[in-house]
């Protein structure tokens, strides 16, 4: 008869034991740790943050203060996080977060939302069309006048200003086509059109537009 070895009796025993329970702890671990600041790294005051988890709504996420937020708590799988912020463009990334080895906890993901600003802060001027007024043989110019309109019919044409520099400002903080008008003593008006369209409130359109004025006919 064959005889079993401790060893083996015990091995045996062990493999017909239930396995040990897990037993999980009682805290409770953000699913995305996350930062929001703007370009320069500064926390953002007034940030709005939410995210989706699948087949849910919106859920606002936990202001921990100084740009820090806890989106979801042990919550786990594919989450979308929406930030805005006044001033900011808006921001959304997707997630996905994972349980532990012992599905006791989420893995927390650490994450930063840069949000950029809507409107660089600028200084611009606004719009307006910049005008030099020169003689066709280079001749100086006396009596010089510089006036602009919305159209040959608008009756009503306003005088562009002055510079130092002899240019004449038309225009400013206008937008669309106008008429530039232009005369001086003993030579014949110069008429013509341009648009001013700016591309955003930090780009204004600033048209340089010289008119050559010819003699009068003797």
């Amino acid at each position: 008869m064959r005889t079993l070895s401790p060893l083996s009796v015990f091995v045996g025993l062990l493999a017909g034991c239930p396995a040990a329970p897990v037993v999980c702890t009682t805290e409770a671990r953000g699913s995305v740790n996350l930062t929001v600041v703007d370009e320069a790294g500064a926390p953002i005051d007034g940030a709005v943050v939410t995210y989706t988890a699948v087949g849910t709504d919106a859920v606002p996420c936990d202001d921990t203060g100084d740009g820090q937020w806890v989106c979801g708590w042990e919550v786990d799988g594919g989450m979308t996080i929406d930030v805005s912020a006044p001033g900011y463009q808006a921001e959304r990334m997707t997630v996905d977060v994972d349980m532990d080895a012992d599905q006791c906890h989420v893995i927390p993901q650490d994450k930063t939302v840069i949000l950029v600003a809507e409107y660089t802060t600028c200084t611009s001027q606004p719009n307006s069309a910049q005008v030099t007024v020169v003689g066709a043989s280079g001749e100086a110019l006396t009596g010089v006048s510089v006036r602009w309109g919305f159209s040959e019919t608008d009756g009503l044409p306003r005088d562009c200003v002055e510079k130092p520099d002899l240019t004449w400002t038309c225009a400013e903080d206008q937008s669309g086509m106008i008429n530039l008008y232009a005369v001086a003593d003993g030579h014949g008006e110069e008429v013509t059109s341009v648009e001013l369209q700016a591309e955003g409130p930090c780009d204004p359109d600033i048209e340089a537009v010289i008119l050559t004025l010819d003699w009068l006919p003797d």
